[in-house]
């Protein structure tokens, strides 16, 4: 036992191999934990791969060595659970698309149309949702539903219908929409003495530039976690400990960067600006769901790991899930300041450091953000 806690520490001093120990001794325990619960061997892999990646970003948060054990397995079950879930739901999703749009082909211009079913379903009543979510995504039959609501059969299908016509008009509507939350003037370009400054595109269903704890995104994968929404939408999704796209230069300056973004539930929406390369330092806008309010902190890391948090500015702000907002971040010199919809909502005065990466990140939470772009200004 004491040698064991030993290994872990090393593991969490930096040592590669006290690592490789670990992995060593416990990936095939962790592969048939995972099979387990999922029943594939292949999902088992891809589990207990992502779950060495969540290893290597937190084990410097695991206080007591003793109880890496635990502490490993109980990360196994909870990401084989969430990708059991996963699966189902996409399984539903399927069903329910097969009833809102039973015209649909292959050919068919608006096959991409179900991306946008998890911000449709907010737009249900409360009794519209809870039977959808029973009938679809918890594989109850009609009779099943009546029986467990107390309410006729043909209440039931009511509901479900009635559903169903919300679901398929809010799809529509938002995939014709055309940026409807950005005032006129949004996005203009910056014309001055030295030029012309333009807003520039840096994701249209390539990650290429990205990068993905520390390393850059090979062509044609996906990190753990994330998932590409039409042409120009990603969808993050943890809920661990927070997982980070990341795109620019550590010398990036002076810039402006903005995009649409919708919680989808859970936790936090976050941006990262003025990110050092091994994510030591950052600030953060903080979209705090929970507490209804829009944030921008600074974080900092010392020398063994350990997270400092300053909030340079908290504003009281309505958030909803499903709801898109229209953000912008503007860094210049000791200046940040935020627009949501194109009023001012957080101005901050701090000149910790002025260069960095930008990064979308999300903590316990799922968010889509969409039409990333950024512009620099020096």
């Amino acid at each position: 036992m004491a040698e064991q806690v030993e290994i872990v520490k090393q593991a969490q001093a930096g040592g590669l191999e006290a690592l490789r120990a670990l992995v060593a001794q416990y990936h095939i325990p962790a592969l048939r934990a995972a099979q387990i619960i999922l029943g594939d061997p292949q999902d088992a892999e891809d589990t207990v791969q992502e779950v060495w990646i969540q290893v290597l970003r937190s084990l410097g948060s695991l206080r007591d060595p003793s109880k890496f054990n635990a502490w490993l397995y109980r990360m196994v079950r909870n990401t084989a659970l969430r990708k059991r879930q996963q699966r189902a739901t996409k399984l539903s999703d399927m069903a329910l698309q097969e009833d809102l749009f039973p015209e649909q082909t292959e050919s068919n211009p608006h096959a991409d149309m179900m991306p946008w079913l998890p911000i449709a379903l907010h737009s249900l009543s409360d009794k519209d949702y809870f039977v959808t979510s029973l009938h679809y995504f918890n594989g109850l039959s009609v009779e099943e539903i009546a029986q467990l609501l107390e309410v006729p059969a043909g209440t039931v299908k009511s509901r479900l219908f009635h559903a169903r016509k919300i679901l398929k008009k809010e799809i529509l509507k938002r995939m014709n929409q055309k940026s409807e939350y950005l005032p006129e003037d949004f996005r203009e370009v910056i014309a001055g003495m030295r030029g012309q400054i333009h807003w520039n595109k840096i994701f249209d269903g390539s990650l290429q530039g990205w990068s993905f704890a520390g390393k850059p995104i090979e062509p044609g994968t996906l990190p753990a976690g994330w998932s590409i929404f039409g042409e120009n939408g990603l969808v993050g999704e943890e809920w661990q400990t927070g997982t980070t796209l990341n795109y620019g230069e550590p010398s990036w300056r002076d810039l402006e960067l903005s995009l649409l973004i919708t919680p989808l539930g859970g936790g936090n929406a976050q941006v990262f600006f003025r990110m050092d390369d091994v994510a030591q330092r950052f600030y953060v806008l903080d979209m705090l769901m929970g507490w209804q309010a829009i944030a921008i902190r600074k974080i900092t890391h010392d020398e063994v790991g350990n997270l400092n948090e300053a909030k340079l500015d908290v504003v009281n702000y309505p958030l909803r899930d499903g709801t898109e907002y229209a953000l912008t971040i503007a860094v210049r010199d000791h200046s940040i300041t935020t627009y949501v919809n194109g009023a001012l909502v957080n101005r901050v005065t701090d000149g910790s450091w002025f260069h960095g990466k930008i990064g979308l990140n999300v903590w316990q939470a799922k968010t889509l953000f969409r039409d990333i772009r950024v512009r620099l200004l020096n």
